[in-house]
């Protein structure tokens, strides 16, 4: 009798084994041919191959692929042996695919995408076995990724991994489907996943994305909070949803302190981050900060942006875009389809090659994201972000002739905003990037932005003692804000020498904003450099009602 049981207890675990399908990772999708076109001897079809890596036998059935679109399902048994492959293709390709190995038909086979997908492999129950959001990039090498060769996983046991694990095929048919990768190797890795940033989907769900997928659930504490429940998303488990006992205030920014961050190979580590609710309306927040319209060769152009404000603002609730010939927004790009936020005085640069931007200027640890841009001419255009109604965030039109007289040549050369808080169209807001930062600074803080000022004055305030233009990133030109009484005051504003001489006017009778600023390169009236040397700012100030106000500050050159 005990015998009898024990057989009918296996037999129901052995059929409830198969009704819940294999688990996480057991087969991985191993080969991926999205653009089979031009062939280089292999069938001219879309294939996926999967491999098994439960180290025991396993039945298809019922395993299903998506795209996000389409899902396929293998309607019969197929038995898959431990630590073998298997070709799935469309019912069309079945035939010119089996000489190669073990192939099944996937009814219907989800379309790839060649420049990018995300492909989630599901037990027949629906739950995630693997999930692998692959791009263009990830080929490493720019003839290939036109077409005709596959990507292949380099080491099998890391499917958690990422682009590092991932290669274009290395054999001549252009690539291994029902083999042995080309590419296989072990790979050595250490490195732990980290957070990459944070949102709040809603008053009290705060999401966390990862640089990678995770194999366990992680801890996350908020001080002053209490955390009621943590789970990972599928598919690709790269992020994490907290559910908070009580809504963040709007305009608060707190940290997380997230623990026992561990991915599939095993390596762990705990990380924090910052985060808050997003600005409900972007307006008079973000900015448009620097600008590389005519990049250097190989190069590509770069807008970025600047959140000068106190509030969280959410970059994919954004779109970068240009005006066309009859003056309408066109040719807009998203730069993220899910939320990312920037925080409060946070700079991101947006780029069609964020690969190029890293190695170009090597900026270190920023926030970048790769997007299509819109069209930026070498001598004059427009800069335009708006929110998803359509609203203009930020707009400038931009002109090669902003640039400072030293560059002989603004190919390469950034146009770098002088003030955060002073309007993006004036010109006297805008100069060239220091040729120190090899004249760009994306995702930094400007080279030209005026770093500290002086001790303050009634009416003027000088934003250094001293200036050497010289397009050295060190205080290449001079800013002089003032702050006056009240509005309708107009500036006289000259440059003398310790001899008295006049030299250069700055603003003629210039009418003036109650706070703003002026500029000056360190020129004479005629254009030239003034020598080296200590010269005198007079500034003279008067309301229509008869009022005046004089202030006099040296400032010295350096050249």
């Amino acid at each position: 009798m005990r015998v009898v049981i024990w057989i009918f207890v296996m037999m129901f675990s052995f059929d409830l084994a198969l009704a819940q399908g294999p688990e996480r990772y057991a087969i991985i999708i191993h080969e991926i041919m999205a653009d089979p076109t031009p062939s280089r001897g292999l069938p001219n079809a879309e294939f996926i191959e999967l491999r098994n890596r439960s180290g025991r036998d396993l039945d298809l059935r019922g395993i299903q692929l998506s795209n996000g679109t389409t899902t396929g399902r293998v309607s019969s048994t197929v038995m898959l042996k431990a630590d073998s492959v298997v070709i799935l293709c469309g019912s069309g390709s079945a035939a010119a695919f089996a000489p190669y190995g073990k192939t099944v038909v996937l009814s219907p086979f989800p379309s790839l995408d060649n420049d990018g997908d995300t492909l989630v492999l599901l037990a027949a129950s629906g739950s995630v076995v693997h999930a692998v959001a692959w791009e263009k990039s990830w080929y490493g090498n720019d003839v290939k990724q036109e077409g005709g060769w596959s990507l292949e996983m380099i080491d099998p046991g890391l499917p958690c991994a990422g682009k590092m694990n991932w290669a274009a095929s290395l054999a001549v048919p252009g690539g291994t489907p029902g083999n042995k990768n080309s590419v296989e190797r072990t790979l050595t890795d250490t490195i732990a996943p980290w957070v990459r940033y944070a949102y709040m989907s809603d008053s009290v769900t705060l999401r966390i994305r990862f640089s990678d997928p995770l194999a366990d659930t992680p801890r996350i504490d908020l001080v002053g909070y209490l955390v009621r429940s943590v789970s990972l998303l599928p598919p690709l488990y790269n992020e994490a949803s907290a559910l908070l006992d009580r809504p963040i205030p709007k305009a608060a920014v707190v940290t997380a302190e997230v623990k026992d961050i561990t991915d599939c190979r095993g390596n762990k580590k705990a990380d924090s981050i910052r985060m808050g609710r997003t600005a409900v309306d972007p307006r008079g927040k973000l900015v448009i900060n620097e600008v590389l319209f005519d990049p250097p060769p190989a190069g590509a152009d770069y807008v970025e942006l600047f959140n000068r404000s106190d509030e969280v603002v959410d970059l994919g609730a954004l779109f970068l875009a240009n005006r066309n010939s009859s003056g309408n927004i066109s040719s807009l790009s998203r730069p993220s389809v899910s939320p990312y936020p920037l925080l409060p005085e946070g700079y991101v640069a947006l780029t069609s090659d964020t690969g190029w931007l890293k190695q170009y200027y090597q900026p270190g640890s920023i926030i970048m994201l790769q997007t299509p841009m819109p069209s930026f001419p070498d001598g004059e255009g427009n800069v335009i972000v708006t929110d998803l109604g359509g609203n203009v965030v930020d707009e400038l039109v931009y002109s090669s002739k902003w640039h400072q007289a030293l560059v002989s040549s603004p190919r390469g050369v950034a146009l770098e905003r002088l003030m955060a808080d002073k309007p993006t169209q004036d010109p006297q807001n805008w100069y060239s990037a220091a040729s120190t930062v090899r004249f760009g600074t994306p995702g930094l803080r400007n080279s030209q932005s005026p770093h500290k000022w002086g001790l303050a004055a009634k009416v003027m305030t000088l934003s250094s003692p001293l200036i050497s233009p010289n397009l050295d990133g060190r205080d290449d030109v001079l800013v002089i804000r003032y702050d006056l009484p009240g509005p309708g005051w107009m500036a006289n504003i000259s440059v003398f020498d310790i001899h008295g001489v006049k030299l250069k006017t700055i603003a003629n009778n210039a009418l003036c904003g109650r706070v703003g600023f002026f500029r000056w390169e360190g020129k004479a009236e005629n254009h030239t450099a003034l020598p080296s040397g200590n010269y005198i700012i007079y500034g003279e100030f008067f309301s229509l009602n008869g009022e005046r106000l004089r202030e006099k500050l040296a400032i010295g050159i350096w050249n």
